[in-house]
């Protein structure tokens, strides 16, 4: 090839390169909702609009407010506080028990739960196992009375398998690491390094993405990432990812002997893609530590209907729509067809 050819070669692939960092940016669009539809007999809201993204929605639940629901295949199942958890507490550890207190959102009726004092927890949520899924995101309201790092130790918020025995994919979420293995794929363990970075005495949002077909993990607190894996392998058994452990554990109990925790708005799905509400009209991450996630039953990328209750809340809230990407509407949707919330604005022509 002459000296020329090939400088032109390299000049057209500079030019591609240069012409694809250009429109990376605009290739992904946040979400914008235009309209809405409250069906206030089947308590169903449905957003319109675009840049929803095509999360691949399949199922999630959530335990919001005094109930605890399944959205799955276009249906809703409910379940009561006693049929959703395969464990209460162990021989070492008290229950998540449900307890009425004012939760991060102005809600009528607030149920959420409460463990402590000391460690807490509860294991397995038997609908999100039955999904058999892949890919797990977990996202919740947390409130500790202590931090979860003041004396030390190994103290889990979240464990993350696929099979009962352990003996296979094991995920551990901690106030200064996450752990990851596949017990029986060698070399597959690992360890990402970071503190918590929550607040004490105040709520907070804890998520947790485990994709294993792309092989990462993500884990954020307050919408700020405090884990980002890439090297993460499933046991290439056929079971689905389920919550092992949520709650409080401490690896040692006597120094966390009088800690109090909190948790609401336990959201669980096979995509980080969500809906939230928020009192607040304009985007900031701040949001999250107060938001309420809701529950979606279809979602594709120009439409969304949830399943909502206008009678759960006390105040003005606004939509806001994550796709899973993260990205996000920074104007807040006022609610439409909510009796108690503020109409979407109109435009007035004198």
């Amino acid at each position: 090839m002459s000296a020329r050819k090939l400088k032109s070669k390299m000049l057209l692939k500079v030019a591609r390169a240069a012409t694809l960092t250009a429109i990376t940016p605009f290739a992904l669009a946040a979400p914008n909702i235009t309209s809405s539809d409250y069906d206030d007999t089947g308590n169903t809201l449905t957003l319109f609009g675009s840049g929803f993204g095509n999360p691949g929605f399949k199922f999630a639940f959530l335990e919001s407010v005094d109930s605890s629901r399944l959205s799955s295949g276009g249906r809703i199942t409910e379940y009561s506080y006693e049929s959703i958890w395969d464990q209460y507490g162990t021989a070492w550890a008290k229950p998540l028990v449900p307890k009425g207190m004012e939760g991060p959102a102005p809600q009528t009726n607030n149920q959420l739960y409460y463990g402590g004092p000391g460690k807490a927890d509860n294991s397995y949520i038997k609908p999100v196992e039955e999904q058999e899924s892949r890919a797990l995101y977990v996202s919740w309201n947390y409130r500790p009375s202590m931090d979860p790092n003041q004396a030390g130790g190994s103290n889990k918020f979240i464990r993350i398998w696929d099979d009962h025995s352990g003996t296979h994919t094991r995920i551990s979420w901690t106030q200064m690491h996450l752990t990851y293995v596949a017990k029986d794929v060698a070399g597959s363990d690992g360890v990402s390094w970071s503190n918590w970075s929550g607040n004490v005495n105040e709520w907070n949002l804890l998520e947790v993405f485990v994709d294993s077909d792309a092989g990462t993990i993500g884990a954020w607190t307050n919408g700020k990432r405090v884990h980002n894996i890439t090297n993460y392998t499933k046991s290439p058994i056929s079971d689905g990812l389920g919550v092992r452990l949520l709650g409080f554990d401490a690896s040692v109990e006597t120094p966390y002997v009088s800690m109090e925790t909190y948790i609401d708005n336990l959201y669980v799905s096979n995509t980080p893609a969500k809906v939230v509400l928020s009192t607040k009209p304009t985007w900031d991450t701040s949001i999250l530590s107060t938001s309420v996630a809701q529950l979606p039953i279809k979602w594709t990328d120009s439409t969304i209907t949830l399943a909502l209750d206008q009678n759960n809340f006390t105040e003005d809230f606004y939509i806001y729509v994550l796709d899973e990407n993260r990205l996000v509407n920074r104007e807040g949707y006022p609610l439409s067809g909510c009796a108690k919330c503020p109409l979407s604005p109109t435009l007035t022509i004198e």
